[in-house]
């Protein structure tokens, strides 16, 4: 008997299976090397033993059943992970165009922001110079101003003098009236000439006083004149300042809000890219959470696989072990799981497998019968030992003492194989 072939079988039968036959499933463990003893020295079996036999095929045809619909279900919950693989990715490739959608967002923004940044300070240059203008055309005017006033004073410095003058030469309206001249850049004769003119009394003047008097009053008002036209011009030129700095103030009041209303943009652009990479890096972990669960399933898959290949091996084993080429003096044991009893009992012997008492008691023994008896006894403790490796635990031969239909004396049957030949 092939030693490898009972190795797929009882590993078969002992790997595996459901938890509720593992009890069963062990106890054939255990008697299936005892029921091949026959088939391995190509004797006839005991109705017990093909029992045995019959109970180990249908357990393996159970497996494989089993076998067959764990394989299916493991196919199924491949698709179903890979399903969700998908699913997984396409989550990923969404998520990922979110987060490009939003890089671009904010990168436009930013580059706006530029823009906007560029178009403040403009308008903060803009507005400075705004007021330096203004400010310039604001002092002008209050020079000019300054400058009516002083010319104003003189005149009236000088009428004033010229209305309570008696006799007296000195006054003070010669002192600023010399000093408006020479601001002035009058000519420099009258200059010289209006301080005396100014201090003679009016009645007392020449003609060139009474001339030099007048020339510089002309000269004062025509300066009053000057002046008054150029702060009436400047009003509109001030007035216009004014309003270029009010405007370059707008300017930059709206560059600063829109900048501002940018900046909220973008925080918000960013919050938006900052949520979606969040929402890509939990998508990339999903994807590798299904993927490693696809991993599962396919390796669950391929032990189905590889486990109702086994199955199928050690089936056909079995089969090999159970059907031996027998000589033509002996049936084969398949043909007796037939007349098997079909209830667990006290098991009956077939007609066929008897012979008389009176030849069996006649049956001398000789070389070829105790041979055959060397023979199975080698078997059995072949079949023993390699039932033991399998299970990882010693098996315990049965009682020599005893037969599988009964309990005899060791003495009153020979033993082995040459025994269940005999029976």
């Amino acid at each position: 008997m092939a030693t490898a072939g009972l190795e797929l079988v009882l590993g078969a039968l002992s790997e595996g299976g459901p938890a509720e036959t593992g009890t069963a499933r062990a106890m054939l463990c255990a008697a299936l090397p005892h029921a091949l003893a026959p088939v391995v020295v190509v004797a006839q079996p005991h109705p017990y033993q093909l029992r045995v036999l019959d109970d180990v095929r249908r357990a393996l045809e159970d497996l494989r059943s089993a076998g067959v619909e764990a394989m299916g279900a493991a196919a199924s919950d491949v698709k179903v992970a890979r399903s969700m693989v998908a699913e997984a990715e396409a989550a990923m490739t969404s998520a990922t165009a979110a987060v490009d959608k939003a890089k671009v967002m904010v990168e436009t923004l930013k580059a706006h922001r530029d823009e906007l940044t560029s178009k403040v300070r403009e308008a903060e240059s803009d507005l400075e110079a705004t007021e330096a203008s203004t400010q310039l055309v604001i002092d002008n005017r209050a020079q000019v101003l300054a400058e009516l006033e002083a010319a104003r004073a003189v005149v009236a410095a000088v009428e004033t003098a010229e209305t309570n003058r008696t006799s007296a030469p000195e006054n003070d309206a010669s002192g600023v009236l010399v000093a408006l001249l020479e601001k002035r850049h009058a000519e420099k004769a009258l200059i010289a000439a209006a301080p005396a003119a100014l201090g003679i009394p009016a009645a007392a003047r020449s003609d060139f006083d009474r001339f030099t008097v007048q020339a510089a009053m002309r000269f004062v008002g025509e300066v009053v004149t000057s002046l008054e036209e150029t702060l009436a011009s400047g009003a509109q030129q001030a007035a216009n300042a004014e309003a270029e700095r009010l405007g370059s103030w707008a300017i930059l009041d709206d560059e600063r809000e829109r900048a501002a209303e940018l900046e909220a943009r973008i925080a918000a652009a960013e919050g938006i890219l900052g949520d979606a990479e969040t929402s890509r890096r939990a998508a990339s972990a999903d994807v590798g959470a299904k993927q490693q669960a696809l991993s599962d399933k396919l390796i669950a898959e391929t032990l189905a696989e590889s486990r109702l290949k086994e199955l199928a091996r050690a089936s056909d084993a079995f089969e090999r072990l159970v059907k031996p080429p027998a000589p033509e003096s002996w049936e084969a044991p398949t043909a007796h799981l037939a007349q098997a009893p079909a209830v667990a009992g006290e098991p009956q012997v077939s007609a066929t497998a008897e012979e008389p008492a009176s030849t069996q008691d006649a049956a001398m023994p000789d070389p070829q019968e105790e041979a055959q008896t060397r023979a199975g006894d080698e078997a059995m403790t072949e079949v023993t030992d390699v039932a033991a490796k399998v299970l990882e635990a010693p098996v315990r031969p049965a009682p020599e003492n005893l037969s599988v239909g009964g309990g005899e004396p060791q003495g009153s049957r020979p033993r082995g194989a040459a025994h269940m030949q005999a029976r």
